[in-house]
């Protein structure tokens, strides 16, 4: 037997969640953009102290991490730090010696 206060409990935790994650996932956004900028801005602060000129700050701030070389099938290049042979990477078993172990990118 359904009763009004139930109908209102599942209307408000509708309602919560229909509006409630999204604003959410947007305080998060703008937090983490808060924090990026932070943490850039003293980074700056500290090349400037350490007498690092404009030039190479912006280097610095320009620059993006390398990607991890790929095969045509878009596996990560990789081997096998036992044995030396080439894998593919799957969850760091090696085809050659059988072992389980850390692949590291070349």
């Amino acid at each position: 037997m359904t009763t009004i206060a139930d109908i209102d409990l599942v209307s408000i935790v509708a309602i919560l969640c229909v509006f409630g994650v999204p604003i959410i996932a947007i305080i998060a956004g703008v937090w983490h953009k808060h924090a990026q900028h932070k943490a850039e801005t003293a980074l700056k602060r500290q090349m400037i102290d350490r007498g690092m000129s404009a030039e190479e700050i912006a280097m610095v701030i320009s620059a993006k991490p390398l990607k991890t070389p790929q095969r045509s099938n878009g596996r990560p290049v990789a081997y096998c730090p036992r044995c030396g042979s080439g894998t593919q990477g799957v969850n760091g078993a090696c085809p050659q010696c059988g072992k389980t172990a850390a692949a590291r990118s070349v």
